[in-house]
């Protein structure tokens, strides 16, 4: 605390050291205050090259399960329906395909580019097959198909589709762009899991040998004869047909025969299944929570634009490339490269420039038709490094810009490699695994190699340590699994394998070894294998490999960067982020006796938060301003749970989030929240609930589902924000000082938990408990709610949140209630912070007692908030609040009014004057404004965090200095018994600084102060001047001059004016 002065003497003389720091010379107009750390390393933009799979099987509209090979039904050999990997593979009596035939599509389209090897065998010209078989529209089992529980939106660029004139292919131009349909009559299956079989054919593990072979109870594998709903969708309802089955009714003792499968319901002769059919229309919600026309509009955008695998490869590398615009992004095939080879951005165009760049690079994409290729994967990856290499230089310019650049390249396949080996002979066994010329050789050998003459000065990070110019490569498969499992989910096969491991047994021939083979390419170039087993996951692996990347050149260019740390006494916490992703981390470590400090830190607070459930594992709680807590009388605010409303549309004022908080967060809402429509409020309330609990921590929206941003952690960044410790109470004030004791509080509190409390840059102040880690409470000032709805975006761009450091100390509050006593007047602990550029408030919190941290108390932990709407002078909260005894008898909170009051918010200061605030600790109510008159409209003004004076050690302040951006030292008097009393200092007409520096130098930091050296009069004063703030603030040429005071403030009545040309030094 700043009550009394114990700062040693360490000055004799008026001095000042002239320093060269980040600074403009004359302040004017709004600060454009910076929305990253200015102190970050620059980073150069890595190129990230795409090899896309143009094999014929990324035109198939199947992809069945990998779980099972084949599962035989019928009695004769003729009549069997097997599931194969892959596709589907069935028999049919009549239609376009007779006999056992391989089905790679779903509808009959003139344009399906595989037809001419498949036979024309689309299930929609063979209908009996699906008849026979329900799986194959099923999403479990043809993860191709129609899942009702995604959600599919259009590629990027593109509108909704038309169910009733939906098109094969949404691309101008295109085959299939005419080719039109109503979907009216769309089916699709949801499985339920209740029975299964002995596995007992011949010995075939896998194989089924029919209904006699059925046992009771789910196996985790979609069987011909397990319950299922058929959904059939139609322009006015919705059929619902739920097919049950039971152990007891299916008939064990025959096959069921082809004619068994005409039977209503299918299969009722040797499944015994029961049938039971309704209808959904109008406003009705299916399971899924869709009515018919949303439904309808989800299948509509399924077929259009997901049903093909190409289609979802394009999908997500389009929106990947959309969202991540600092990236150089180039882009080829496999086969048709001649067809489409887009470089990496020039060497002259601007950053600014990418997002055009990238939207040629998708719109070729989209263009591109498949044709009926094979999977020359080695030479499509060969081909990437090649042209990093300049191989091509007779076609392509350099595509390495720079001796720091990072090189990656993205490999995406729904299949097995095949075709010729790779041109560059040099390859061979290049891992030492004793197989040849294989893709983790080609990996391997662009990953050691040398690509550029350029200094070898590429930054490392943890995953890579290799300096020179070089390719990592990451490989993505769609819907295919080898032989190696990762059982801890680390990212590794189990066992862990070396590069020369046993990946293989000395070559690479079946399809599940050149899976894992995959694997090892990634592996060998220090990257990362993702397997997508979903067509939503498809999205979310790219996606994955994306943050990845971003991972490391952030890391490159700032790794960890710590921010803060705090000494507690037992543990050294430590405040660190990370910027390529803004994640945060808090880390505690032990304190030896010797004062030593532990290597491994006994807990990070980061991964707690993410061990802890969302919803049920975490106290969070905001401020609603606009609660009524005395019905009838003054509006105060109350704290709240931060949870999303029951009823948006009409929340509980007292309960729950203020009107104005719900539209702020609902920014991108599906629909106006002003809608009528039940179905669209209902929607509304669910994007609602879901951006709430993804605040709250909950990550299955994460590139999928309401694709909300992918977070590397749920704690944000933790920048400005300084940690502090709390534990047993260290006021040090006299017993006697309140009514009541302060030494009963301290008894009282003396094996209370220790808490360290921190601001992040995800919207909340935490609470970390300091033995565990785990985090105990958070908090989300009203004042961040403007843009909290920009932490889901998956183009999020830095911003601060909660970046001031709180305060915490122990105060007295004479009008609450005491429990004990059952009278008023009680010590409390009180926490204050303010947000830096996060936003303009100040906040306060009850945090005495651990125990009773629950969101049912938060009318109680939450004190109050004092931002702009309160009194528009108040900016940008820079100034951290401190906290005190007032002369009058009251406890404060003192703080500067920050930067920027006159931004257009809604309230904007009208006068731009720096100004300190006193407010009331107990009620946040405003005993004083304290205005220096310094400062314009054209030229806002702002206090910085002032510094409390107790010049006669009573615990009460006297005096309060604080800096201004004009280059002011002010001092307020704030000694007199009576606040009406308390003012600037000194005044002649208007008031008057202190001091001034020489050419208007800012003062944004607190100053600090002694007594005299010679125990003369008054005090010293020390601050220096500068800021850094600002957008420009970080630039090394063109700063101005900044120094260091020390002034010696005699504390007289009236002031001798003295300024710069007066110092001794």
């Amino acid at each position: 605390m700043s009550l009394k002065l114990q700062i040693r003497f360490f000055l004799s003389w008026m001095v000042s050291v002239y320093l060269v720091a980040a600074s403009t010379t004359i302040q004017a107009a709004e600060l454009a205050l910076s929305d990253s750390p200015l102190f970050l390393g620059t980073q150069i933009d890595p190129n990230i090259f795409f090899m896309l799979d143009d094999s014929g099987s990324m035109d198939w509209e199947t992809l069945t399960s990998n779980y099972q090979y084949y599962e035989n039904y019928w009695e004769s050999t003729e009549n069997r329906a097997v599931i194969s990997t892959g596709y589907f593979y069935g028999y049919s009596a009549s239609g376009d395909c007779t006999g056992r035939a391989s089905y790679y599509y779903i509808f009959d389209i003139a344009f399906n580019t595989d037809n001419v090897y498949s036979g024309r065998c689309e299930l929609e010209g063979s209908p009996e097959v699906a008849v026979r078989d329900w799986r194959i529209r099923n999403s479990t089992l043809n993860i191709m198909y129609y899942n009702p529980a995604a959600t599919y939106s259009p590629w990027t660029g593109f509108s909704d589709a038309n169910f009733s004139a939906v098109r094969s292919n949404p691309q101008p131009g295109s085959d299939g762009y005419n080719d039109v349909r109503n979907l009216s009559g769309f089916i699709y299956d949801v499985w339920i899991d209740n029975l299964g079989y002995d596995n007992d054919d011949s010995g075939v593990i896998g194989r089924p040998r029919g209904p006699n072979s059925v046992v009771d109870g789910a196996n985790g594998i979609v069987d011909l004869w397990d319950s299922h709903i058929t959904y059939t969708i139609n322009n006015s309802e919705i059929e619902v047909e739920a097919l049950t089955t039971t152990f007891a009714g299916v008939d064990g003792s025959p096959d069921c025969n082809f004619s068994d499968a005409t039977d209503t319901p299918q299969y009722s002769d040797c499944f015994g299944t029961l049938r039971a059919t309704s209808s959904l229309n109008g406003s009705d919600e299916d399971p899924y929570g869709r009515t018919l026309a949303e439904a309808k509009q989800n299948v509509a955008n399924w077929y259009e634009f997901h049903r093909r695998r190409s289609f979802v490869m394009k999908a997500a590398v389009a929106r990947v490339m959309n969202v991540n615009t600092s990236f150089r992004f180039g882009l080829s095939l496999l086969n048709d490269y001649n067809e489409l080879f887009r470089e990496v951005p020039a060497v002259n165009v601007l950053d600014e420039d990418f997002p055009a760049h990238n939207a040629a690079i998708i719109q070729a994409m989209y263009a591109y038709e498949w044709g009926s290729n094979g999977t020359p994967l080695r030479r499509g990856l060969e081909r990437v490094g090649r042209y990093y290499s300049n191989y091509y230089s007779s076609s392509y310019a350099d595509p390495i810009i720079s001796a720091c650049q990072q090189n990656y390249s993205v490999l995406f396949t729904d299949g097995y490699w095949g075709g010729s080996s790779p041109y560059t002979s040099a390859i061979g066994d290049e891992d030492g695994d004793g197989a040849y010329d294989t893709l983790a050789d080609v990996a391997h050998y662009f990953y050691n190699t040398d690509l550029s003459p350029l200094p070898n000065d590429v930054p490392t990070s943890p995953a890579d340590q290799n300096e020179e110019q070089h390719m990592v490569s990451f490989t993505v498969a769609f819907g295919v699994t080898g032989n190696l499992e990762d059982t801890d989910d680390d990212g590794l096969p189990n066992p862990e394998l070396e590069e020369n491991g046993n990946w293989n047994n000395g070559s690479v021939n079946t399809n599940a070894e050149k899976i894992d083979d995959l694997w090892h390419a990634a592996f060998n170039s220090k990257a990362v294998f993702v397997s997508a087993q979903t067509t939503e996951g498809v999205a979310t692996a790219i996606a994955q490999a994306l943050l990845e990347i971003a991972d490391r050149v952030g890391s490159a260019a700032s790794v960890a960067t710590n921010t803060g740390s705090l000494n507690a006494g037992s543990h050294l916490f430590q405040a660190r982020f990370d910027s390529s992703d803004w994640k945060g981390q808090l880390l505690a470590f032990q304190i030896n006796l010797d004062g030593s400090i532990e290597g491994v830190p006994d807990w990070e607070a980061g991964s707690q938060i993410n061990a802890q459930d969302y919803s049920t594992g975490r106290e969070i709680l905001t401020y609603n301003p606009d609660a009524d807590v005395i019905p009838g009388g003054d509006v105060e605010g109350q704290g709240v749970p931060f949870r999303f409303p029951a009823d948006y549309t009409g929340p509980d004022p007292l309960a729950e989030l203020s009107s104005s908080q719900i539209v702020d967060l609902m920014t991108n809402a599906p629909y106006p929240l002003a809608t009528g429509d039940v179905g669209e409020i209902s929607t509304n309330q669910q994007y609602g609930e879901d951006l709430v609990n993804y605040l709250r921590g909950d990550k299955v929206n994460e590139g999928a589902g309401q694709d909300f941003r992918i977070r590397g952690s749920v704690l944000g960044d933790i920048v400005n924000s300084d940690p502090k410790f709390v534990s047993v109470p260290t006021g040090g004030y006299a017993d006697d000082l309140e009514a009541k004791s302060y030494n009963a509080f301290i008894t009282a509190n003396a094996s209370r938990d220790g808490v360290v409390y921190v601001g992040a840059n995800e919207g909340m102040l935490h609470g970390f408990s300091e033995a565990t880690g785990e985090e105990v409470l958070a908090y989300i000032p009203h004042a961040v709610y403007e843009n909290l709805y920009e932490l889901t975006t998956e183009d999020y761009e830095h911003r601060y949140f909660v970046d001031g450091g709180p305060n915490i100390i122990d105060v007295y509050m004479a009008n609450t209630n005491d429990p004990d006593s059952g009278t008023n007047g009680v010590w409390k602990t009180v926490l204050a912070g303010g947000l830096g550029g996060g936003g303009q408030g100040i906040y306060a919190l009850d945090v005495t007692d651990p125990t009773i941290f629950d969101e049912a108390n938060a009318a109680s932990i939450v004190l109050w908030e004092f931002d702009d709407a309160d009194d528009a002078d108040l900016g940008y909260t820079f100034s951290r609040p401190q906290m005190a005894k007032m002369a009058d008898g009251s406890w404060a909170a003192i703080f500067g009014n920050g930067y920027n009051n006159t931004e257009a918010d809604g309230n904007v200061s009208s006068t731009g004057h720096a100004v300190l605030y006193i407010v009331d600790i107990e009620t946040g109510a405003l005993i004083k404004k304290l205005d220096t008159e310094a400062g314009s409209v054209g030229t806002p003004n702002g206090l910085a965090t002032p510094l409390l004076i107790d010049a006669d050690a009573d615990s009460v302040v006297d005096f309060i200095y604080a800096g201004d951006l004009l280059g002011n030292m002010w001092k307020f008097d704030v000694s007199d018994g009576s606040p009406a009393a308390w003012d600037v200092a000194y005044s002649s007409g208007s008031p008057d600084p202190l001091f001034t520096t020489e050419t208007t130098q800012p003062i944004t930091s607190q100053p600090q102060a002694s007594f005299h050296p010679d125990n003369l009069e008054g005090f010293m004063i020390f601050f220096g001047t500068g800021q850094y703030i600002e957008i420009n603030d970080n630039d090394p040429t063109g700063q101005a001059t900044q120094a260091f005071y020390g002034i010696w403030d005699k504390n007289e009545v009236s002031l001798t004016a003295f300024d710069s040309d007066d110092l001794l030094d």
